[in-house]
């Protein structure tokens, strides 16, 4: 079973209550989170799952406050704390990182290397394209699309940044 989004660590007593059931009923589980979580939520939920997915919004701190309006402090503690709960453990932690061109690629892939070569632990990164596919239903509910100029990235530019993170010894997705 995976646990998603919005943000599954919105409902972290819920969340810890469900994967509980599945672990005691043999159910394998996975969760995508970008982390931001209370630690001691976190750290009870790492105990609990089969496979995390760990998706960063962007790496420099400052850049994250402007695209976010929050900080990635608490996001990049819980990373390193997953890595290695996760390593001890045995279990899967993947790294995401959507590309958006002009906001989340260029020196944030760099970035997003040295972080995730600097974790005690992690299975792979998946970087994951942008795109446009949801903009039709912001016209159908009279909401703006804030990213409706911007390009998708091209197969061209994804393999680039892959290449980036393979040279750095990371297991790319």
């Amino acid at each position: 079973m995976t646990c998603t989004g919005g943000e599954p660590l919105q409902q972290g007593e819920f969340l810890l209550e469900l994967l509980e059931q599945c672990r005691s009923r043999g159910i394998h589980t996975a969760v995508e989170t970008c982390a931001y979580a209370d630690e001691r939520v976190f750290r009870r939920m790492l105990h609990l799952v089969d496979w995390l997915f760990v998706d960063i919004k962007h790496v420099n701190p400052q850049r994250h406050l402007e695209m976010t309006g929050k900080s990635n402090e608490l996001i990049l503690s819980n990373a390193g704390l997953a890595s290695a709960i996760m390593k001890d453990m045995g279990k899967d932690l993947i790294v995401r990182q959507l590309i958006v061109p002009g906001m989340t690629d260029g020196q944030n892939i760099t970035d997003l290397a040295e972080l995730a070569a600097s974790l005690p632990f992690v299975t792979g990164v998946e970087l994951l394209a942008y795109h446009i596919y949801g903009i039709h239903k912001y016209d159908l509910l009279g909401l703006k699309y804030g990213l409706k100029e911007i390009d998708q990235p091209s197969a061209e530019e994804m393999e680039k940044h892959k290449v980036l993170l393979r040279e750095k010894g990371l297991r790319v997705f």
